[in-house]
């Protein structure tokens, strides 16, 4: 009727009495792990650490948690905690006239 695998109807069973449904067990974390393993220190690093570009982070990052990464896995991690990226506003010393 359905013109499906007596071997699919098997594991649909199969999953219902195991699980309550039919429904595939997907997994907690799918794709790609995050290069930077721990967000809470992470964040803490950034709090305590004096910057004004995200580029200088990356050598401080290296030195302070021992291995490399990119450029933009830190402004991933950064978006990820929530942090801007609105340009500062420089003072002019001369006003137009």
């Amino acid at each position: 009727m359905f013109k499906i695998a007596r071997t699919t109807l098997d594991l649909w069973i199969k999953l219902e009495k195991h699980q309550g449904n039919a429904n595939r067990p997907h997994p907690d974390k799918a794709g790609r792990p995050y290069k930077i393993k721990d967000l809470q220190a992470f964040k803490s690093f950034v709090e305590t650490t004096a910057f004004s570009q995200a580029k200088d982070l990356v050598p401080l990052f290296e030195q302070t948690f021992g291995y490399c990464v990119s450029y933009a896995n830190i402004l991933f991690a950064l978006k990820k905690l929530g942090w801007s990226h609105k340009k500062r506003v420089f003072s002019i010393d001369n006003p137009a006239k």
